[in-house]
Parts: structure tokens; sequence; C-alpha cells
């Protein structure tokens, strides 16, 4: 008991310190939230100038500093659409060592053009990706070197004003909602909550598989969308593992397995509930999100993986992660162990996924009609 206490002490010290410091930050928060909201005035009051091109342009973005899941929603709607559309999307390759434009092939190399992007290319080779920070000479360079591009999706663009997207998505984390979240530094928002009212689409993300229609109702109430917003809710959902270096090569028995999961990502608690459920045992190697690997810290790593007492153990990673890790002159170190890769995907109910894809889709053929008529 006494430990226990001590513990349960210690807690609320920690939150007593967390929040003076909060307020000790307030100040700034406001000063920082306030320059965001002179900033999106003058894009409002066209003051400074945004450029809308004559295409369908999806933006996927959100208020707060990341950890809403924009990389794998963006999978989950070119999956909705690319049967349809030739699909484009450009993305600042968050964590490249490069500047300016670049197309994404399947060989780029992640220092190059982002692990996400890469990510993407891979798994949807036939549509076309391209990083560029500036987005406004970004979009029409893809549309020159790519001209069969239909639609571009717009990764993390939200607050990238200078563009204006025909179509707004807006992510926020289940477990962080942005309604209860404050502007930077004090909280994890880019700009202030009032923000949201730019949105076409609110999707609620990393949702409980099963949450239930009155919770929805409550977290909807609380978001309070305007008259033309739609609010969606999504979920996390895991594939089989396979090995990396062979895609082929499925891994069976995850429930017999003991687990070193290793990765760079922002947000831990999915993969400790997905492993908690689905692995014998397993050890947590988190890593800062869009983490650069190198021989001693992959090594560090396999050190710990042969210090687990067990003869049917493995290891496993994100993809984000494994794009980053089979093309590199790390390879060769990690062959030795049995590493694996988690897919990800998103997940929604039925309906909604069909009202989802439907809405979009009801604004492309808006947008390409009104394309085809000017013409």
């Amino acid at each position: 008991m006494h430990f226990y206490f001590n513990a349960f002490g210690a807690t609320l010290q920690i939150l007593e310190t967390a929040n003076t410091l909060r307020k000790l930050t307030l100040p700034f928060s406001w000063l920082y939230g306030g320059f965001m909201s002179l900033r999106n005035w003058f894009f409002d009051k066209k003051l400074t100038r945004s450029f809308k091109f004559d295409f369908p342009v999806i933006c996927v973005g959100n208020l707060s500093t990341g950890g809403t899941g924009k990389t794998p929603h963006i999978e989950f709607i070119i999956g909705l659409l690319q049967s349809k559309y030739k699909l484009g999307v450009v993305s600042r390759g968050y964590g490249r060592k490069t500047i300016g434009f670049f197309m994404v092939n399947e060989d780029s190399q992640a220092t190059q053009v982002g692990d996400e992007p890469l990510q993407i290319k891979q798994n949807y080779p036939q549509t076309h990706v391209a990083v560029g920070e500036q987005r406004i000479i970004a979009i029409p360079t893809l549309i020159n070197e790519t001209p069969d591009t239909q639609v571009v999706l717009l990764d993390d663009a939200y607050q990238h004003r200078y563009v204006q997207a025909g179509m707004y998505i807006l992510l926020s984390d289940y477990s962080k909602m942005f309604y209860d979240d404050m502007v930077l530094p004090a909280g994890n928002l880019r700009e202030f909550k009032s923000g949201y009212k730019r949105a076409d689409i609110i999707i609620v993300t990393k949702c409980p598989p099963n949450l239930g229609s009155e919770e929805k109702e409550v977290i909807k109430k609380k978001i309070n969308p305007l008259a033309h917003q739609q609010v969606f809710f999504s979920y996390l959902q895991y594939g089989q593992p396979y090995a990396l270096t062979n895609k082929q090569t499925l891994l069976e028995g995850l429930k017999q397995k003991d687990v070193l999961f290793f990765a760079g990502i922002a947000n831990a608690n999915p993969i400790n509930e997905y492993l908690t459920e689905n692995a014998n045992t397993f050890e947590l190697v988190k890593l800062p999100d869009h983490a650069n690997y190198t021989k001693t810290g992959i090594e560090t790593i396999g050190k710990n993986f042969e210090a687990l007492a067990s003869q049917n153990k493995i290891m496993l990673t994100t993809q984000k992660d494994a794009v980053k890790l089979a093309q590199s002159e790390l390879k060769e170190t990690i062959a030795k162990w049995p590493l694996y890769v988690l897919p990800l995907e998103i997940g929604m109910n039925a309906d909604d996924k069909q009202h989802f894809a439907s809405h979009i889709e009801t604004y492309i053929q808006k947008e390409l009609s009104i394309t085809t008529h000017t013409e």
C-alpha cells in the first residue's frame, strides 16, 4: 500500500507541475493563436491571395501537431477512388533531407522524398505521388509531369492556405479531440479551435471499433458542426504481418509469439492495445516520429531482441519504418533477425464508408463537370 500511495502522490505532483507549466505558457499560446487568426483573416478577406485550381483538390489535415492518422486516411481515400479516377498526392515530405520538388518512385529513397510519401507510392503504385514544401508550385508541377491526373490529394495542408482546396477533410484523434485542446505551446493545436469551421468533412479518428451511437452523438454535439459539415468516425485495423524481405511471406501464429516492436510513432496507445490482445508477450521500443535509423541504433534494438528469453520471438515494425529499413545500408544488419512489418488500414462502418465515398465523389463530379463545361 505504501508503494501505491507514493506512486499516486508522485503522479499528482507531475500533474500539478504540468498544469503550472501550462498556465505559464498560456500567454504565448494566445500570442501564437492570435497571429494565426490574423493570418487566417487576411486569407478570408482575400487580402492575401489564395490560388484555386480548376480541377478537384482535396486537402486532408488536422488542427493539431500530428498523430491523427493522415497518411492512413490518404490511403483510405485512394482505395475508395482509384478505380474511377487517376489520382495524385502532394506532400511536403516531412523528415526528408532534401528541399524542392520531387516525383516519388517505388525505388526512391526515404531520405529524398520522406517515409510516408514513399509508403503511399509503394502501396499504390498507380497513384502519382510528389513532394514539395510549396504546394502552390508542387501541384502544377505534378500535373505538368503527369497530365493524366484528375484529382489531387493534399497531405497535411490544412494550414497551407496559399492553395485553396475544393474540399477540406479535418482529422481529430478520438483520445485528444481538438475541442479539448489548446494552441501551442500550452496545447497541441496549430491554430484556435475555430479553425474547424473551414472543414467540409470532420473525421474522428482512432475510435474504438465498437463505438456506440450515443457516444457518437455526444462527440458530434461537442464538435458543433456547421450545417454543411459532415462528421464521420474511423478506427484503425491491422493486417497480417509480412516479412520485411518478402511481402508474400506472412506471419502465422502471432498469439504464440513474443514480440519486440519498434517504430517511430507519435502515439503508441493503439499498438499497445493491439499487441496486448494479439501477442503472447511484447516489448515496445518507441522512437521519435519519423526516426532516422543508424547502424548503432539498429544494433541496440537487436541486442534488446536477443536479450528476450524466448525461443519463439520476432521483431515487428510499421510500414512507415519499413520503407527506410528495407532499402538502406542497414538491410544486411537487419537480415539476421526475423523482422516483420505490420500493415495498417482505416476502417469505417459500412454506412459511413458509403456515405463518405459518395460525398467525396459528388464533389469530384461537380468539379470535373465544371472543368469540362468551361473547356
